[in-house]
This record gives structure tokens, C-alpha cells and sequence, in this order.
């Protein structure tokens, strides 16, 4: 298994998986440019065979950049892009005028990854609140269909499908889907919000959230009966209303962070 961990170019004391260091380099804060050494292909062709191997260790893949010191007064103290997964840190900035930082290559990169990411990982959100698939179809949005020979239109795809996927393949308790689908709902919610990277696009991000509320749904409505059969009552009389009554149940916990 590939599990290295290598010093930080840009922060004393912390430490990276050797794949992310395979990566094109930029600015270690959010919008940051692009900083492409001499031999990026070379290294972006070493970290496509690490991801195809099948090697990568589990806690590679769980990697986040952490919040840290910066080296430098004009980026605030922080590292401004904390909390990226190998996805995120790939995929932003989404802006326009750096469309052009991002190779074939690393779309090819972003597509093995996410067939090997777990849903939680898939959905997860950063610093700024915002998940993987808000900035892949914002940068589809801003370059149209056929840039890059529609590479990474191919990467949004893959990204929504692979959450489609592992939903169906393994669907999460209900008390943790509920998680999941606020997560998803306030990545929305942040995307819309935020100006930075022009991430108002998040049609597919919907798409996802509405399967996602309607197999929530179904979990809830088999709760339900598993209620009933251990001889709960619910407040309402009505019973169309019972399965709302024990998924709102979960979301007041889930809002409360009572997990």
C-alpha cells in the first residue's frame, strides 16, 4: 500500500500523502494560480498509475488540507484552502480565468479518483462548505462541453455518478443518510452563496440531492413500520403523517448534532 507522506513545500511541520505532490502546484490559498513545474507530466502520469494500482492506503484518501500558519502576512494567517479532498484541491478554483491551469491529465486523474472514493468522501465539503461536484460542473459551466475534448464534462459525470452509485451499492444508516443529505443541501446552499469562484451552477448537485431526499424518504417510511411494530405511537393522528413525523425526528437530531 502507498502511504507516504512527504514534508509540505508550503507550510513548516506539515506533511502530505506523496500523490498530492504529483500534482500541479498553485497559490496555497482559495483562487489560487496555478504553478506548474518542468516535469508536470511526468508526475500527473505518476499519480494516474498510483490511483490505477489500486494501492492507495485507506488514509490517503481520507487526506484534508488543514487549517495552518502561513508562511506569509498576505495570506491572513491560514491556509485558505483547508479542508480539500484530493478531489477538491484538483478541481478549485472553478473562475474562468483559470481554466486554462487545469490539464487533460488531471481529469483523467479526477475520474479514477472518484471510482475510488467512498460516498462520505464524495459529498465531503470543505472549508468553505462547498463539495467536489459543485466545482466540477461550475468549471463545465464557465468552459463549455467540448473544452478539452469534454474532459471534464466526463468528470462531472463521473462524480455524480459515482454518488449515485455507492448510495445504491451501500445505502448509509438513516440516523447518518440524514447527515449526508443536510450536508448536501448546505453545500448547495454555499455554493449559491459564494462569489469568489462564480459557483452559482448546481443543477446536477440537485439532481443528486432530490434521489438522494427520495430514498431518505423510503428509509423513514421503514422506520416507521419498525415503530409500529415495537408499539410506538406517533403524535399525529393521521397516518400519511408518520413517516414525516419520524424524518423530521432525525433532522431535529441531525441539527442538533446528537449523533
Amino acid at each position: 500500500m502507498v502511504s507516504s507522506f512527504v514534508p509540505d513545500p508550503y507550510y513548516a511541520g506539515a506533511r502530505l500523502p506523496l500523490i498530492w505532490l504529483c500534482l500541479r502546484g498553485k497559490k496555497p490559498f482559495r483562487d489560487g494560480r496555478a504553478i506548474k513545474g518542468p516535469n508536470l507530466d511526468m508526475t500527473e502520469y505518476i499519480a494516474q498509475v498510483l490511483v490505477d494500482s489500486g494501492k492507495i492506503a485507506p488514509q490517503v484518501w481520507d487526506f484534508k488540507l488543514v487549517w495552518m500558519r502561513g508562511p506569509n502576512p498576505d495570506q491572513m494567517g491560514r491556509r485558505l484552502n483547508a479542508g480539500d479532498t484530493l478531489l477538491q484541491y484538483i478541481l478549485e478554483p472553478a473562475s474562468t480565468r483559470h481554466a486554462d491551469d487545469k490539464t487533460t491529465e488531471e481529469a483523467h486523474l479526477c475520474e479514477a479518483v472518484a471510482s475510488k472514493f467512498t460516498l462520505q468522501q464524495l459529498c465531503h465539503r470543505n472549508a468553505l462548505g462547498i463539495c467536489a461536484l459543485s466545482y466540477a460542473e461550475q468549471h463545465c459551466r464557465n468552459t463549455g462541453p467540448a473544452w478539452q475534448q469534454g474532459a471534464w464534462t466526463r468528470v462531472r459525470d463521473a462524480i455524480k455518478f459515482n454518488m449515485m452509485m455507492r448510495c445504491q451499492e451501500c445505502t448509509p444508516p438513516l440516523e447518518e443518510f440524514v447527515w449526508i443529505v443536510t450536508d448536501l443541501r448546505q453545500s448547495s446552499l454555499a455554493a449559491g452563496a459564494h462569489n469568489g469562484d462564480e459557483l452559482g451552477e448546481t443543477e446536477h448537485l440537485q439532481e443528486v440531492i432530490h434521489a438522494f431526499e427520495d430514498l431518505l424518504w423510503q428509509l423513514a417510511d421503514k422506520a416507521r413500520q419498525q415503530w409500529l411494530g415495537m408499539g410506538w405511537r406517533f403524535k399525529s393522528k393521521t397516518a400519511s403523517h408518520w413517516t414525516k413525523e419520524v424524518l423530521e425526528y432525525y433532522q431535529h437530531l441531525a441539527g442538533n448534532g446528537s449523533y
